[in-house]
């Protein structure tokens, strides 16, 4: 069975309907103009692509009904902005609006429960999600590294992640992960794998680390295999070959639990 990467598998409820995208709308006038309530904001189109020029993280606020909830979330979301400084902006979505019932019915928000608050990466990646209720910290955690951001993006796109890990030395010079790239340009597997370097050593990827169980002055350079929505197939030495990612690949879909198909309690006894 896929070992399962918790903080991915947390995210994986909300990087399932991400990766269909989601949609952002101004707020009514008349909302806007009672206090505490969702202020008006530009589409959503705009606030992703302002986002992503700015290199901000952006907190998408999804709403519905001008309720308590909404108001309570939506206060939580500008005092966490508010301490949380530079870097970070807000957007609202009204999944009510006309206007954005494509992108509505893309990504499966008139299921979503209301409201919900989700973080997107300058990249597009989506690094939380919280209905209901969300905490200051919860947001907080939602900033992550480029490396984190990239892997993130290729998993929430259904893809497979060579997560090469290594130590830099004085000649700034990389492993070459000659499997790995080999893997990823000459393998059934290649169109549908993306390669992420992560700098080991780096003090922004130390908390993306810790989440995949890499105790960075014990790993040597080598590389993970990730696979949707978040699960650990396998570590390698950096010198692995193409054939020994391939093998346990296919090892790993033949597991009969792997994708997460059996139930909390893992598989049941055979037959």
């Amino acid at each position: 069975m896929f070992e399962q990467n918790k903080t991915a598998s947390r995210s994986a409820a909300w990087v399932v309907v991400a990766v269909v995208g989601w949609a952002f709308v101004p707020a009514a006038s008349a909302l806007a103009q009672r206090a505490g309530s969702v202020p008006p904001q530009p589409t959503g189109a705009e606030a992703m692509r302002n986002a992503a020029e700015a290199n901000e993280t952006l907190f998408l606020f999804c709403w519905k009904e001008d309720d308590a909830n909404t108001k309570r979330m939506y206060q939580t979301l500008q005092a966490g902005l508010k301490e949380m400084g530079a870097g970070v902006t807000s957007a609202s979505a009204n999944v009510a609006d006309p206007r954005q019932k494509g992108i509505v019915e893309k990504f499966g928000l008139d299921r979503a429960p209301m409201p919900l608050v989700l973080a997107i990466a300058p990249n597009g990646a989506i690094t939380g999600g919280w209905p209901i209720q969300m905490s200051k910290e919860q947001m907080r955690g939602a900033i992550v590294s480029e490396t984190e951001m990239q892997a993130l993006k290729a998993l929430q796109a259904r893809k497979l992640v060579l997560l090469c890990l290594y130590h830099p030395n004085g000649e700034n010079r990389l492993p070459e992960f000659h499997g790995a790239r080999d893997f990823k340009s000459d393998s059934p597997y290649g169109p549908a794998t993306e390669m992420v370097m992560a700098n080991i050593e780096e003090d922004g990827n130390a908390r993306f680390l810790k989440r995949l169980r890499i105790e960075p002055s014990k790993t040597p350079d080598s590389f993970l295999l990730l696979a949707p929505p978040g699960n650990l197939v396998a570590q390698f030495a950096s010198n692995a070959t193409k054939d020994e990612i391939v093998a346990k690949l296919k090892a790993a879909q033949s597991n009969p639990c792997a994708g997460g198909q059996c139930g909390p309690g893992g598989c049941g006894p055979k037959q």
